[in-house]
């Protein structure tokens, strides 16, 4: 609670200090006459008596001082100091201010953009429950050494034998002809078995999911619609469930609406059907692609042992359709994400450079303005101010173009990530939706405001180590050559980021 108090008081200090300046006077004279008074009581004259309580207290002029130093904002007051000198320097330098700040910008904007997209299509969990269970199950065939979409006779034999998931479901795509109101369309429809929502962990919003024997012939007349299509086709209609509606022809009945949130992968469907999955069926057509629900317990190496096993199995008893097949199993993600992995990583990786090469310049005109204002410097360190109190001088001003950086750098990214978004593949999960990720934004800012505070130091220790007297004499010539080295050195890293750039920019277009 005290430190409340005076940090409060400090605030008070801070925006308004004539009112604390009067506070202070108003004390000291009450002080004054409350000595006064005592004197009289003592016998003094009135003209004597308050001649010795103010020569008692002192200077009243120095008095109020000290009490404002004892009231005053301290180091916040110092800092606000510093950052309104700091806003008219730059204000003073147009140029310099407009070329260091849309540079930052161009750093802080466009990292914070890529890496937004980054953490949506690569990092981000999938939008399932206990997504980390989720693999997707496949044929590889030996000889070729290409993936491969499953038979449905090699998916029923797994479902039957596997002992390490919970669930395991296949789906299919098929158009099909909505031909529901006035405007008929052709929709994409997945066909999939009656687990594939257990799998991913989905529940309709309205209705219920498919049940078993609705995968038999005859009996999979009905649809589960997405949730996007019930609002446009068919008014968000709460009663839909039942209601039959003709697909290609066909008259089917609504048996459930899913939920908002859902998306596939990849994939943008309208509407589900039951997959047909009893009857003879074939080894040859490979069409199926096959999802799983790890069980509890179960690792991903032993579920990858368990379906190798089957695999081969059915090798053995199906030598002239599987002799060639093996099973693989890997996670959801990795598969979804796994062809966009390398360019958008190798993206980062330049656009993290770019952040770099906009830092260093930063820094080099940092050094080149520190040559422009060793003699103000100078000046300031011979009227008595300490490294610490010139260093906190120079770190405001930094600080003060990183924020203006990274406000125009924001911008940019909230601009700029719809563009990143459209040249990935439609569907991908997560990127339709990505947002700015605060988390990298704040780490590119901290990374402009170290480059800033670096480059402000080093024009510190370049003005500490050169003589007070020769700088205020010449004019800092000495403490130029200086700079030029450093400035030298910055422009040596700047074109080698810039080269390893270039190359990176030359593997993304490969």
């Amino acid at each position: 609670m005290e430190r409340l108090n005076i940090l409060r008081a400090r605030l008070r200090a801070l925006f308004q200090r004539e009112s604390v300046l009067q506070d202070i006077e108003e004390e000291l004279r009450i002080h004054v006459e409350m000595e006064t008074e005592t004197n009289i009581k003592r016998g003094m004259p009135p003209d004597e008596a308050r001649s010795a309580a103010l020569k008692s207290f002192g200077s009243l002029s120095r008095n109020t001082e000290r009490g404002y130093d004892i009231r005053s904002g301290g180091w916040l007051e110092t800092l606000w100091q510093d950052l309104r000198y700091g806003a008219r320097m730059l204000m003073k330098n147009p140029g310099f201010t407009l070329v260091a700040v849309i540079t930052l910008a161009l750093g802080i904007g466009a990292n914070t953009a890529i890496f937004s997209v980054v953490s949506a299509a690569l990092l981000r969990p999938l939008p399932y429950p206990e997504p980390d269970k989720l693999v997707v199950v496949g044929e590889w065939r030996i000889r070729e050494g290409v993936k491969n979409v499953v038979a449905p006779a090699d998916f029923l034999d797994w479902r039957a034998r596997n002992q390490v998931f919970t669930n395991i479901a296949a789906k299919n795509e098929i158009s099909v002809d909505l031909s529901e109101g006035n405007e008929p369309e052709s929709v994409r429809a997945g066909l999939v078995s009656a687990s594939f929502f257990e799998v991913l962990g989905v529940k309709p919003m309205l209705g219920r999911g498919f049940l078993a024997e609705e995968e038999q012939a005859g009996r999979n007349r009905v649809v589960i619609m997405n949730h996007d299509l019930w609002q446009r086709r068919f008014g968000a209609d709460r009663n839909i469930v039942g209601r039959r509606i003709s697909l290609s022809g066909v008259s089917v009945e609504v048996v459930g609406v899913l939920p908002p949130s859902f998306r596939f992968p990849n994939e943008e469907l309208a509407l589900w059907l039951p997959l047909v999955t009893t009857g003879q069926q074939t080894r040859s057509n490979h069409s199926l692609a096959v999802y799983a629900r790890i069980k509890p317990g179960v690792t991903l190496s032993q579920a990858r042992a368990e379906m190798e096993r089957i695999g081969e199995q059915l090798r053995q008893e199906y030598p002239q359709e599987n002799s060639d097949h093996t099973v693989f199993v890997i996670p959801f993600h990795e598969q979804i994400s796994g062809a966009l992995r390398r360019p958008l990583l190798i993206l980062f990786a330049a656009v993290g450079m770019v952040l770099l090469i906009a830092c260093a310049n930063v820094a080099n005109l940092q050094l080149v303005r520190a040559i422009a204002r060793q003699k103000e410097l100078a000046v300031r360190a011979a009227l008595g101010a300490g490294g610490w109190r010139i260093a906190q001088l120079l770190l405001a001003e930094s600080a003060l173009l990183s924020a203006l950086g990274s406000i125009m750098g924001m911008l940019l990214a909230w601009w700029s990530v719809g563009s990143f978004t459209s040249l990935l593949p439609q569907g991908v999960l997560h990127v339709s939706g990505v947002q700015l990720d605060m988390r990298v934004f704040g780490f590119t800012l901290a990374i402009s405001l170290g480059a800033g505070a670096l480059s402000g130091l080093a024009a510190l220790l370049h003005s500490s180590s050169v003589n007070l007297n020769d700088m205020l004499k010449e004019g800092g010539r000495s403490a130029s050559i200086t700079h030029q080295r450093t400035r030298s050195a910055v422009v040596v890293v700047e074109v080698a980021l810039a080269i390893v750039l270039l190359i990176g920019a030359g593997l993304l277009i490969r």
